[in-house]
């Protein structure tokens, strides 16, 4: 087997990285993301540290700790990647086995995709970049439902991705009647309780025949969430008008944030590899 069939995801993280931060050059030097963002007026969507969009990142360290979710997508491809590639051949729990990975294949993909969408708004500070930072973490999280249930319900990858082809149509249509913040919290409590359901085995006993009857660690799902909930209360201390807010120092609690939420990401994908047969 080549290198290139042996490390296809991880690879494929880095090209899309590669190809998304080339057009992130290419426009902000001969095109234009919208218009810029007025923060004298719009306190609501300005964070802490000093924008410049006169620079190519007009708000680095906010912009560059997005690459936390990078490394994040990239560490979850490898490790799928290693996995996959076992010379010795055992039997793997079920997101880990040839077949199915293309579930953790996407997760990694969607956690990348919140690093470059958010870096990209906090690079530019226009319009359209923040349309597409918050469709990234709406799509991450509303993700983590769709393939929680798709494992619980051992869903192909012919009905998979079609799967998520809608579930891109269902947050595009939202994000216009809901607004983005509040829908994001919206699905993440969907997704928590979905997770509290799988994991604590529930939905198996509901569905008795449909449903592959498992449990998971609800200690580290319990541990992700207290990390994502911790993360958002440092996230209300990276704002403009918060008393703890110095624009010009090295440390933003937004990019604390971006950080904490990366890791969540990482310890949620730990959870779903502790699945165990409960017959």
């Amino acid at each position: 087997m080549s290198w290139l069939k042996r490390y296809y995801a991880i690879l494929t993280g880095v090209s899309f990285v590669i190809v998304w931060m080339l057009i992130f050059i290419l426009v902000s030097i001969f095109w234009t993301w919208g218009d810029a963002y007025n923060c004298a007026t719009e306190h609501q969507q300005c964070f802490c540290e000093h924008v410049d969009i006169s620079r190519l990142v007009a708000e680095p360290i906010n912009a560059w700790s997005n690459f936390f979710y990078v490394g994040a997508g990239l560490l979850i491809l490898l490790y799928y990647d290693l996995k996959r590639n076992k010379t010795e051949q055992k039997r793997e729990d079920y997101i880990s086995q040839r077949e199915n990975f293309h579930y953790v294949f996407t997760y990694g993909l969607l956690i990348i995709w919140i690093g470059i969408a958010s870096f990209l708004m906090h690079a530019t500070w226009r319009g359209i970049t923040g349309y597409l930072d918050v469709l990234s973490m709406n799509m991450y999280i509303s993700g983590v439902f769709f393939i929680s249930l798709s494992v619980l319900f051992d869903l192909k990858i012919k009905y998979f991705y079609p799967l998520l082809i809608i579930n891109f149509i269902i947050n595009a249509v939202l994000m216009r009647v809901i607004p983005s913040q509040r829908l994001f919290e919206i699905w993440v409590i969907i997704a928590f309780l979905n997770e509290l359901s799988i994991g604590s085995g529930l939905y198996s006993k509901i569905f008795k025949k449909r449903a592959r009857p498992i449990k998971r660690n609800l200690f580290v799902l319990i541990v992700g969430m207290g990390i994502f909930i911790l993360a958002f209360y440092f996230w209300h201390f990276g704002h403009r008008t918060h008393p703890l807010c110095d624009p010009h120092s090295l440390w933003q609690w937004h990019s604390l944030w971006h950080f904490m939420t990366a890791l969540s990401t990482i310890i949620l994908a730990i959870y779903l590899t502790t699945e165990r047969e409960t017959r």
